[in-house]
């Protein structure tokens, strides 16, 4: 019974340490694209600044917002919400009926790693 409890307790550890990777992977990912938004011109703090940005991206290349958008969402488990230029498809829900608030930038500043 012993060898089961630790090989559980090993289990679970290694459950929270590759959690806890990919929480800091994804915050440098995050990171890392907010700066190459910056270096874009854009604001990820103001939401009219990525707003305009992604409409900007829709008229010029459609094809690379969908990839945006689903690298956006793969790295923050959630859709655009609120951010997708006008004339686009209606983004989906936030997991849970969650609703968005404040600013892109304000999720990632202070990611919590969760244990």
């Amino acid at each position: 019974m012993s060898k089961v409890k630790d090989a559980q307790s090993s289990l679970v550890t290694q459950k929270l340490i590759k959690r806890n990777e990919t929480n800091t992977l994804q915050k440098r990912l995050m990171s890392n694209l907010f700066g190459m938004l910056q270096t874009a011109g854009v604001d990820p703090g103001n939401p009219e600044s990525v707003r305009a940005f992604l409409a900007k991206l829709a008229q010029q290349s459609p094809d690379l917002l969908e990839l945006f958008q689903e690298a956006f969402a793969d790295l923050t488990g959630g859709p655009l919400g609120g951010m997708m230029p006008p004339n686009s498809a209606e983004p989906a829900p936030l997991v849970g009926g969650a609703e968005p608030s404040g600013t892109l930038m304000d999720n990632f500043r202070n990611p919590q790693i969760q244990q």
